[in-house]
C-alpha cells in the first residue's frame, strides 16, 4: 500500500520513473509469495495485484507512462498466471490434508482438535475417536481424494486458459451437500474431506477475476502504446497483434476475445465474468455493502476514461 501511494503522488508530479521503481518492488515482494504452496498466500496476492493496479490505471488515466515504460507495465503482467500458481498451491494443500490424515491415523484422539464430530459442534466426542479402526481412516483419505479430483480440479484448465463457472457452480453445490451431515459423515467416511477441503469454489473465482484484471492491464498498456503511435486508440483489438501484443488474449469464461468498445476519451475492456452473460460492461455491486464488487454478477470491468 506504501508502494502504491507512494506510486500515485509521484505520477501526480509527473515523476514517471520514480513510480515505476516504486510499482517494480512492488511486484517484487508480490513474487516472492509465489513459490508459497499455500492457498491463503496465493489469495494474499490477488489482494496485491489491486493495490498495484491503482497507480497503473492513474497512469493510464492521465496519458503520464511513455511506451518504454509502457512496455515494461505489459512485461511484468505478462510473468504473472494466477491459474498455474493457483493449481501447485491446490496440489499442496491436497499434500498437507494427506499427511494430516495419516498423522491422525496414528493419533486418532487428536481428531476432535481439528474439528467436531456433530451438528451442534460439540468438542465433547473425544471417546468416539478411540473406537475408530484404522481402516476407517483409509476410507476417508480414499474420498478426500476423490473430492479434490472430481470436485475441486475440474472446471479450470490451465492450458487452455479457461475458467467454467457452471462446471465450478455444480461442484460447489455437491461439496456443499455431501460434506455435511454431522455424525453421518462420520459413518459415510467423508468426515475428513468435509474438514479438510477448502472453500475452493469461491477462491477460484477470485482467481479468475485476478487473471482476467492481469490480461486487461496488458490489452491497456497496449492500447495505449498503440494510441502514442497512430494518435487514436484502434477500432479492435486485432490491431494490436503482433506489433503491440505478442499474441491475443482471450476471454478466460468464453473463449472469445475480451469486449472492447471505444468510449468518449477512452475505452472499457470487460470479461462476461462469472454469470458468463454480456451485461454491457456494468460491474456487478453487492447488495449489503454497495461499494463493494460481487464478483458472481454482472460484468468483470476495466474502463480507462
Amino acid at each position: 500500500r506504501i508502494l502504491s501511494l507512494r506510486a500515485g503522488a509521484e505520477l501526480m508530479l509527473g515523476q514517471t520513473e520514480p513510480a515505476l521503481n516504486d510499482l517494480d518492488l512492488a511486484w517484487y515482494l508480490v513474487g516472492t509469495l509465489r513459490e508459497e504452496p499455500i492457498l491463503i498466500s496465493q489469495l494474499v496476492r490477488c489482494a496485491s495485484l489491486g493495490i498495484i493496479l491503482q497507480p497503473v490505471w492513474e497512469g493510464l488515466a492521465d496519458r503520464r507512462w511513455s511506451d518504454a515504460e509502457l512496455r515494461r507495465l505489459q512485461e511484468r503482467f505478462g510473468g504473472l498466471d494466477f491459474l498455474a500458481d493457483v493449481r501447485r498451491a491446490l496440489f499442496a494443500e491436497q499434500l498437507f490434508g494427506n499427511r494430516l490424515i495419516e498423522y491422525l491415523r496414528n493419533h486418532p484422539q487428536m481428531l476432535d482438535t481439528i474439528g467436531s464430530l456433530t451438528d451442534d459442534g460439540s468438542p465433547e466426542t473425544g471417546w468416539v475417536t478411540t473406537l475408530i479402526p484404522r481402516g476407517w481412516f483409509y476410507q476417508e483419505q480414499v474420498n478426500y481424494n476423490r473430492a479434490y479430483e472430481t470436485l475441486v480440479r475440474p472446471g479450470v484448465d490451465v492450458g487452455a486458459r479457461r475458467v467454467d463457472p457452471h462446471v465450478i457452480a455444480g461442484n460447489e453445490k455437491t461439496i456443499e451437500q455431501s460434506l455435511r451431515g454431522g455424525v453421518s459423515l462420520l459413518v459415510k467416511h467423508h468426515l475428513l474431506a468435509a474438514l479438510l477441503v477448502p472453500a475452493i469454489p469461491q477462491a477460484q473465482r477470485k482467481f479468475a477475476h485476478a487473471q482476467t484484471l492481469v490480461d486487461a492491464g496488458a490489452l491497456a498498456c497496449a492500447l495505449e502504446r498503440y494510441r502514442l503511435a497512430v494518435g487514436r486508440f484502434p477500432d479492435s483489438l486485432a490491431a494490436l497483434t503482433p506489433e503491440y501484443l505478442q499474441k491475443p488474449l482471450h476471454d478466460l469464461i468464453t473463449g472469445e476475445p475480451l469486449h472492447y468498445r471505444l468510449e468518449e476519451g477512452g475505452f472499457v475492456l470487460y470479461s462476461v465474468g462469472w454469470n458468463a452473460r454480456d451485461d454491457g460492461g456494468i460491474l456487478g455491486m453487492s447488495e449489503k455493502i454497495k461499494t463493494n464488487l460481487d464478483l458472481t454478477q454482472g460484468d468483470w470491468v476495466f474502463r480507462i476514461p
